[in-house]
């Protein structure tokens, strides 16, 4: 089995939409239709090169997928970020999302980020179970915040406190610069995420 952690590009667009389909009909997203690729490629984009975006495939396919994006908290707090995870449901006991989660956290602090945060739409039992693993506390309770298919569901906010490379840090770095200006310790992050991916 060959397994790879990396950050993504336009070219991944395709195979990331066969993974994001699959949630299209849940409660876990905010489209209720597929996006175009030219509208994934748009996303891609922005996130990957502003925020950061990343991939695991396991045998060259994609199993999932992470990225963060600003705080809805505090915009202007380029310390902090929110948190995003999609993997496909087969693949959800290989540590596919443990795998995204080490390489992403890391990422963040040696770009020195540091808080994170998750909002899971409710009810989410397996997604509440994650990320208290990863260790996330619950911050808050939103009810009704969250409006789908003209269903109206509870949001429960998490965060985690990260531990940045320089906390005294003038600001962050972006992931793209991390993997150019850290190229050795994302290697090892890269190498390390990719062995936690089980048979």
């Amino acid at each position: 089995m060959r397994t790879l952690v990396r950050i993504i590009n336009e070219w991944d667009a395709p195979t990331m939409l066969k993974v994001y389909d699959r949630f299209i009909d849940t409660n876990t997203c905010k489209d209720t239709e597929l996006p175009t690729i030219a509208q994934f490629v748009q996303r891609i984009d922005r996130y990957t090169y502003g925020t950061g975006w990343i991939m695991s495939e396991i045998d060259g396919e994609t199993a999932g997928f992470c990225l963060i994006t600003e705080n809805s908290y505090e915009p202007e707090n380029l310390f902090t970020a929110e948190i995003q995870l999609w993997v496909k449901p087969e693949l959800q006991r290989r540590r596919v999302g443990d795998s995204l989660y080490h390489m992403m956290f890391g990422i963040m602090e040696l770009g020195n980020k540091k808080k994170v945060y998750a909002r899971i739409p409710l009810p989410n039992d397996a997604a509440v179970a994650f990320h208290e693993h990863w260790g996330f506390t619950v911050k808050e309770k939103l009810e009704k915040a969250f409006e789908k298919n003209g269903e109206k569901y509870d949001v429960l906010v998490m965060e985690k406190n990260l531990n940045p490379e320089d906390p005294d840090a003038d600001r962050p770095i972006k992931p793209m610069i991390v993997k150019l200006d850290k190229s050795s310790q994302f290697r090892k992050l890269q190498i390390a995420a990719g062995d936690l991916i089980r048979e």
